[in-house]
């Protein structure tokens, strides 16, 4: 895993956003549009066009990101997994005007184009199914089960659940109150269900991934590799988790923007170095291993003297269980 971009957003104050709309009404008084003044300072009192065209709103940056990322190279397919954040009808159309494929997982409970009383999909014909993306999904039988590694979350334990996956075809037209930048065209994607159909007791959250894709999907066993893409999205997690408990970046203590980007940029970078050697001492052959062939051997020289006083070779799980006290 590699970092190949990061975008530091500053969130808009409530005092910038009433700066920005005194701007623009400037040259517009009150008698000619006969609104009543707002209150200042006051971000619920921002309107949807308001909001939509204002250049720090924090649903640009899905965007932002994967135009940092560069155009893909011919050949390739690059696939852009997002959580539920990303699931707006801005960044899905983006996606597709851009050529990039995703797999985003679904927030919106959205429409779904029926024609002449039935939904285009696959398999199925003739059929007079929920109209609603997610209560569509809901009404499909599992075609293909397995078992998925659940980590411990909301209070429930590491588990190992049995599920099971449907699938389908769809078209979402563009909402009617449009708050991002799109236009009206609708967009064919596949839509894919996992879930925990029989949760062992005392587990109140059930699993149930539902997701968007627009990368074809004709078999059970391609439905299934999309899975496995978005499976792979809780890595982001854990850099997050390195970059707060790891590196600390919550707790530096200097004082501007200036100075608090660059050292941000830094221990970013030694974070994934982190999430990766983590990744590497989990293997089995990292109890043998040499560090030397994973990290800088300069790294393990500093380490050994440190631990032993003098250098020498250290396994690569020696080198990351020890790590901290380098």
């Amino acid at each position: 895993m590699g970092l190949t971009s990061q975008i530091l957003h500053v969130r808009d104050s409530d005092e910038k956003i009433q700066a920005e709309r005194e701007a623009k009404a400037a040259n517009t008084s009150t008698e000619k549009t006969g609104k009543k003044p707002r209150r200042r300072g006051r971000r619920a009192d921002e309107t949807i066009p308001e909001r939509r065209e204002r250049e720090n709103r924090e649903s640009r940056l899905w965007l932002k990101g994967c135009e940092a990322s560069g155009e893909v190279p011919a050949g390739k397919l690059w696939v852009d997994v997002c959580d539920r954040a990303a699931d707006t009808f801005e960044f899905l159309q983006f996606e597709a005007r851009a050529k990039r494929h995703y797999v985003v997982r679904s927030k919106h409970n959205r429409i779904v184009v029926v024609e002449n009383g039935t939904t285009r999909e696959a398999g199925e014909e003739g059929t007079r199914p929920p109209r609603l993306l997610h209560d569509r999904l809901r009404s499909l039988p599992g075609v293909m089960g397995w078992k998925a590694d659940i980590k411990a979350n909301n209070g429930q334990q590491t588990r190992v659940a049995d599920v099971l996956m449907s699938w389908a075809r769809v078209q979402l037209p563009a909402p009617d109150l449009r708050q991002g930048e799109y236009d009206r065209e609708p967009i064919d994607v596949w839509a894919i269900r996992v879930w925990e159909p029989n949760p062992p007791a005392g587990v109140t959250e059930p699993l149930e991934w539902l997701l968007l894709t627009n990368v074809e999907i004709r078999t059970d066993e391609q439905a299934r590799e999309r899975v496995s893409w978005y499976q792979r999205r809780p890595m982001i997690e854990e850099f997050h988790k390195a970059q707060k408990t790891g590196m600390g970046i919550e707790n530096l203590q200097l004082q501007t923007r200036g100075g608090l980007e660059p050292l941000i940029g830094l221990l970013s970078l030694l974070a994934v170095t982190l999430v990766n050697l983590r990744q590497t001492a989990r293997q089995a052959e990292a109890e043998t291993q040499p560090a030397r062939e994973v990290v800088d051997p300069l790294w393990v020289s500093v380490l050994s003297l440190r631990l032993y006083e003098e250098e020498r070779d250290l396994t690569v799980r020696e080198f990351f269980r020890n790590r901290s006290r380098g």
